[in-house]
């Protein structure tokens, strides 16, 4: 397991209403892609680049509902 997988784990899904996990999963499945095929640390870079990229994304679509 490289470093870029062991960050997979923010991207999981099961815990989250469905909604929210759509907006997740796209950003999981691009992650899951580099880190399979990275082995430094620009691939864990990039990971958490993504991480911050998704976390974004669900702010902005939970402060929209809540607006």
């Amino acid at each position: 397991v490289n470093p870029a997988q062991r960050l997979l784990r923010w991207f999981a899904t099961t815990h989250l209403s469905d909604d929210v996990g759509l907006i997740v999963e796209p950003f999981g499945l691009v992650a899951k892609a580099v880190a399979d095929r990275t082995v430094g640390q620009q691939g864990e870079t990039a990971v958490r680049k993504l991480i911050g990229a998704k976390d974004a994304a669900v702010r902005d679509y939970i402060e929209g509902k809540d607006s």
